[in-house]
């Protein structure tokens, strides 16, 4: 559940493939999001099997000797549980929490798409089939760029649109994606549009 400046870029973009074939890269949107709790910006972070290994990614296990599912789903329901669409979507990404995935890439790709199917973003997910570290000409290269230590307002054509929040007073920026789903809904699409700089 990647932060919102995530989507903005896959939804500006015609093709989008996902880089599956490169080493696992420690501290990035693929185990982790940011959410809103009562008290601060809270990390839910996925534990994984030899994470401090060179393992490809797409062969990434999840660490299920840690209770992360139940913490996690409780730290979401914390959070948003009195936001406005919260029950609305609450059930998809239950459903999902509750299938325990064996591969982080498994995961993913369930959440991405749930996450796309919401926002109305219609995007055929491509994954690569060999690393490359220097892409074809004419190719978005965001692997680096979307990364939680760095500010996307900075690299990318992005300024988020500040929306109401469940909780401060004042709006934080950049959060997981579901901070917007669950308290904006419907409008979360026009939002990630109009957050989207041409």
């Amino acid at each position: 559940m990647p932060c919102i400046a995530y989507f903005a870029s896959l939804a500006a973009s015609d093709t989008v493939v996902f880089e599956v074939q490169e080493h696992y890269v420690k501290q990035s949107y693929r185990n982790r999001c940011y959410i809103l709790s009562a008290n601060k910006v809270q990390m839910l972070s996925i534990p994984v099997q030899q994470g401090n290994k060179k393992v490809i990614f797409k062969d990434i296990l999840i660490d299920h000797s840690q209770n992360w599912r139940k913490i996690h789903w409780r730290s979401i329901c914390s959070a948003y549980g009195k936001a406005p669409f919260f029950e609305h979507y609450e059930a998809y990404f239950y459903d999902i929490f509750e299938k325990k995935h064996n591969y982080l890439l498994d995961l993913n790709v369930d959440l991405l798409t749930l996450c796309l199917k919401l926002l109305k973003i219609e995007k055929d997910l491509l994954f690569s089939k060999a690393y490359q570290s220097t892409p074809n000409l004419g190719i978005l290269d965001n692997r680096s760029k979307l990364r939680p230590t760095i500010d996307p307002c900075s690299i990318l054509n992005f300024k988020i649109i500040p929306y109401n929040q469940v909780f401060g007073k004042h709006f934080v920026s950049n959060l997981s994606i579901i901070d917007l789903l669950f308290c904006e809904g419907g409008e979360a699409p026009e939002i990630l549009r109009r957050s989207t700089i041409p």
